[in-house]
């Protein structure tokens, strides 16, 4: 029985996984890193004590790298409920989206 071998490309690109958010997601980009293995490019940014606004910000600079094939979590609004400003949280990103799908 012959086997084949699989070479995978060097130049293939890997897809992209970006996670932003407040402090709850300390620790998301390294476990997800283990479990996806090296098919992709894992990176997480923590912003602690960050609102909707800030994050969703961070979000449209980095989103102009990303293809069809990549994704971003945005993991925020704790911050912006625990202020009683939840309508404020969910008007950036619902402005985020808007932008983005255009």
């Amino acid at each position: 029985m012959k086997c084949k071998k699989i070479i995978s490309s060097p130049n293939k690109r890997k897809k992209k996984f970006l996670i932003n958010g407040d402090s709850h997601i300390r620790g998301c980009a390294s476990e997800l890193k283990k479990y996806l293995g090296m098919d992709y490019e894992i990176s997480g940014t923590l912003m602690p004590g960050s609102r909707l606004q800030n994050v969703t910000k961070l979000a449209r600079n980095e989103i102009s790298g990303l293809s069809k094939n990549d994704a971003l979590i945005i993991w925020a609004g704790c911050n912006d409920i625990n202020r009683n400003e939840s309508m404020k949280g969910l008007k950036y990103l619902n402005d985020f989206v808007q932008r983005t799908l255009i």
